[in-house]
């Protein structure tokens, strides 16, 4: 399989992961829970959202690889006004699209979920934000699996 953007014409190596955020959100739409508006889907065309929609200097400088960053544009996000949507118990939604608040420093934040003790490795996306009790969901572009762990299980 290849990468979108390498020059081949093989299927996008993270459609998995593509397909399934999107057809979640589709879900969450279909059920209400979210409008249909509130999905920020890359172009039709090219499945992927236009080059200036993510910061990618500035990903690029706080550690993510380039397979990471490339996965950046290619996935469906929520957007702002569904930024108080629970995806399950105390855990939301995380965009690295550019914001009209572009300030909040989700590409380090993401990186240094455990403050400063360990850095999420570069190879390595957050995908949802667990605050306190929730659940943060996490995607190695290496080994193409997801997994997710809560801050519960370490503070007991």
């Amino acid at each position: 399989m290849a990468l979108a953007g390498d020059g081949s014409s093989g299927p996008y190596l993270h459609q998995p992961l593509v397909t399934a955020l999107t057809n979640f959100y589709r879900t969450l739409s279909d059920l209400s829970y979210i409008t249909p508006s509130d999905i920020i889907s890359p172009s039709s065309q090219t499945g992927m959202h236009v080059t200036e929609a993510i910061d990618s200097s500035r990903a690029q400088s706080t550690g993510y690889n380039s397979t990471v960053i490339d996965l950046m544009y290619h996935l469906p996000y929520l957007s702002e006004e569904a930024s108080d949507i629970q995806l399950a118990s105390n855990t939301t939604k995380l965009s690295y699209l550019r914001q009209s608040d572009d300030e909040d420093g989700v590409f380090e934040d993401a990186r240094d979920l455990f403050q400063g003790r360990r850095t999420v490795p570069s190879h390595m996306l957050v995908l949802t934000w667990g605050q306190v009790y929730g659940t943060f969901v996490v995607y190695d572009v290496q080994t193409g699996n997801c997994f997710s762990f809560s801050f519960k299980l370490l503070l007991c």
